[in-house]
C-alpha cells in the first residue's frame, strides 16, 4: 500500500484549527473536512514533527489556560460563589492588576463548570432592593396600568421577549406564541417544515437581530459539533466555514453508523 503524504493543504488546515481544538475535535474536523480516515496519532504525530503548537506551554496540561495563571484560577474558584460577575471581574482586576475582561473571565468559569453555587432565586432572609419604599416607587413600563387588558386578549401579531431573550410573535388564539425567528425562517423556506430538532443560530449572537440574513440553520448534531468547533466564540465571517465543518463532520458520522 502506498504510504499516505500529507499535503501542504493539510498542513495549513492542521495549523489554522490547532489553537481552537483538542486532539479528538482535531482529528474529526481534518477527517471530515478531507474525507479521510487518519487516526488520532497519526494527526497528533503531524503536529508533533511539525512543531505546530496548541498554545498550551510545552509540559503543560490539557485544560490548563495560558491567560489565567494557577493562582488566579484558584483565586475565581474561592471568590465565584460569594460574588457576582461585575463585582468579581472589578476585584479581579484590582487584585491581579488584570485587565483581563468580564466576558473572557465568564468565558473561562463557563468554559470549566466552574459554578457559583447560586440558584438566582431570592434567598430566605435577603431584602429585596426595593424594601420600604413602598408608596415611594413610581410606575414604570413594567407595571400593570388601570384598564390594561391582559395579554391574552393581545392581537395576533403581537411580540414579546421571554425569559431567555428571544422574541416571540403571537400566531394565534387565543394564546398561541412562537419564537420570531422561527416563524421568520419558516415563512422564506415554506418548503422545507421545521423540525422540532431544528435549531436556528443568530449569525451576530444578538437574539433582538430577528432578519433573515442573521439566521442560520442546523439540526442537533450539526448544532453540537459547531459548537464544540468554537462557533459561538467566532467571528461572524469564520462561522459559515465552522458550519460547513460541522455538516460534514455530521454526515460523516451517520455514515459510519449505518450497517
Amino acid at each position: 500500500m502506498k504510504r499516505f503524504k500529507y499535503q501542504g493543504e493539510h498542513i495549513a488546515f492542521i495549523k489554522a484549527h490547532a489553537l481552537q481544538l483538542d486532539i479528538n475535535e482535531l482529528t474529526a474536523a481534518f477527517n471530515a473536512h478531507f474525507q479521510l480516515n487518519k487516526s488520532k496519532s497519526s494527526i497528533k504525530n503531524l503536529r508533533y514533527n511539525l512543531k505546530i503548537k496548541t498554545g498550551r506551554k510545552r509540559g503543560a496540561k490539557k485544560g490548563v489556560s495560558p491567560l489565567f495563571s494557577a493562582e488566579q484560577i484558584a483565586w475565581l474558584r474561592t471568590h465565584y460563589p460569594q460574588q457576582e460577575r461585575n463585582e468579581l471581574t472589578a476585584n479581579f482586576q484590582k487584585t491581579f492588576n488584570s485587565n483581563i475582561t468580564g466576558k473572557q473571565i465568564c468565558c473561562y468559569l463557563k468554559n470549566h463548570r466552574i459554578k457559583s453555587g447560586r440558584s438566582g432565586h431570592f434567598q430566605k432572609g435577603k431584602k429585596s432592593w426595593n424594601a420600604g419604599t413602598k408608596g415611594l416607587m413610581k410606575a414604570n413600563s413594567g407595571s400593570f396600568k388601570k384598564g390594561g387588558g391582559h395579554i391574552r386578549s393581545r392581537p395576533i401579531g403581537s411580540e414579546r421577549t421571554n425569559v431567555d431573550g428571544y422574541i416571540e410573535i403571537k400566531t394565534g388564539e387565543p394564546n398561541i406564541w412562537e419564537a420570531k425567528h422561527r416563524v421568520l425562517w419558516q415563512q422564506h423556506h415554506p418548503e422545507t417544515p421545521l423540525k422540532s430538532t431544528d435549531l436556528i443560530r443568530f449569525i451576530d449572537g444578538d437574539k433582538s437581530n430577528v432578519v433573515i440574513g442573521n439566521l442560520s440553520l442546523f439540526n442537533r448534531s450539526e448544532h453540537i459539533l459547531a459548537t464544540a468547533y468554537g462557533y459561538s466564540d467566532a467571528a461572524p465571517e469564520h462561522k459559515q466555514s465552522i458550519k460547513l465543518i460541522a455538516q460534514i463532520s455530521s454526515k460523516s458520522k451517520q455514515l459510519q453508523e449505518q450497517p
